[in-house]
C-alpha cells in the first residue's frame, strides 16, 4: 500500500496542569506513522503530519486524550472529525481496492 500523508489541526480543550508543549510534541512525536507534531503555546491546537498507513485522526484524537489533552467537542468539531474520518476510511478503502486489482491483473485472473 502506498503511503497516504495527511496534515491536520485538532482543537483540545486547556490540557492539564502537567501535559506541556513539549510533552504533547514528543508524546506524539513517537508514534509510528508521525512525521510531524506542532503544539501552539498554550497547546490549545495540535497540527500533526501522519501516515494514515499507521495511524489515522481517531487514534491520534485518543493519543491526545491519554495524555489529558480532550478534544473540543462543539458541533462545528464534530462535523469536522465526521468528514475526516469518512475520508481518511475511503482513502483507505480505495487503496485496497486498487491494490487488490494490480494484484489480480498481475496474474491474468
Amino acid at each position: 500500500m502506498k503511503n497516504i500523508v495527511k496534515t491536520n489541526s485538532i482543537r483540545v480543550r486547556r490540557p492539564v496542569k502537567d501535559v506541556t508543549v513539549q510533552k504533547i510534541e514528543s508524546t506524539l512525536g513517537m508514534i509510528l506513522g508521525v512525521d510531524h507534531v506542532k503544539a501552539s503555546e498554550r497547546g490549545a491546537r495540535v497540527v500533526v503530519k501522519y501516515n494514515l498507513k499507521f495511524i489515522n485522526y481517531s487514534g491520534l484524537e485518543k493519543k491526545l486524550e491519554d495524555l489529558g489533552c480532550k478534544p473540543v467537542n462543539c458541533l462545528f468539531s464534530s462535523i469536522r472529525r465526521g468528514f475526516i474520518n469518512f475520508t481518511e476510511k475511503t482513502e483507505i478503502e480505495s487503496l485496497e481496492i486498487d491494490l487488490h486489482r494490480n494484484h489480480l491483473g498481475r496474474f491474468g485472473h
